[in-house]
């Protein structure tokens, strides 16, 4: 067999493989939703979103959980500043986490939090699109913990075929694979 017509064929093979792949994506991310949301230790809640951190409270308000972790809030910010309006008791349940800047540094975020306050189950709050990613670095990084992941969709992103959604779910599949990819390389020379 000639090495052209190989190449072509493993070419196609990936491509075919990788379009599929990104359907699966996408069926699972728009599937990771609880029709009722349990409860948990705690809540984490990834920033970078605009209605992640409103779900999260309304999260901590109905006592889903008795505490917090705002993982990857800006240096700058303050718990005044994301919370214009907020019951007192409950800024006593809230950390704000400054050391993450992107989900594998929110990942290990989460695990000094969680280890540090003996957290065995959180209520992950992200967008839908982000959530299969933020779930495999959280569980790479915490392999004894219960997440239940809570979804954020932003309400026209009730269908993935949206146009921005789609792209999003697009750039988070490529991301997904590459960090994949990263962790068998260092698995496998570890």
């Amino acid at each position: 067999m000639s090495i052209k017509p190989f190449i072509s064929y493993a070419t196609i093979v990936m491509f075919a493989s990788w379009i599929l792949g990104f359907c699966g994506f996408a069926v699972y991310a728009y599937m990771l939703k609880f029709s009722t949301i349990p409860s948990a230790d705690a809540i984490v809640v990834l920033t970078g979103g605009a209605e992640r951190l409103s779900t999260a409270l309304n999260l901590l308000e109905k006592q889903k959980a008795p505490q917090m972790l705002i993982s990857g809030v800006n240096s700058k910010v303050s718990m005044g500043a994301l919370f214009k309006k907020i019951d007192e008791k409950h800024l006593n349940q809230i950390t704000l986490g400054y050391k993450a800047d992107n989900t594998f540094e929110n990942a290990l975020e989460t695990k000094e939090w969680t280890t540090k306050k003996n957290i065995k189950s959180i209520l992950l709050v992200t967008s839908f699109y982000h959530m299969p990613r933020s779930l495999f670095e959280i569980r790479s990084a915490i392999q004894d913990l219960t997440i239940y992941p809570v979804s954020v969709f932003m309400h026209t992103e009730q269908h993935w075929t949206y146009t921005r959604s789609a792209w999003l779910l697009f750039v988070e599949y490529n991301k997904f694979i590459v960090r994949f990819v990263q962790l068998l390389i260092r698995r496998a020379f570890l």
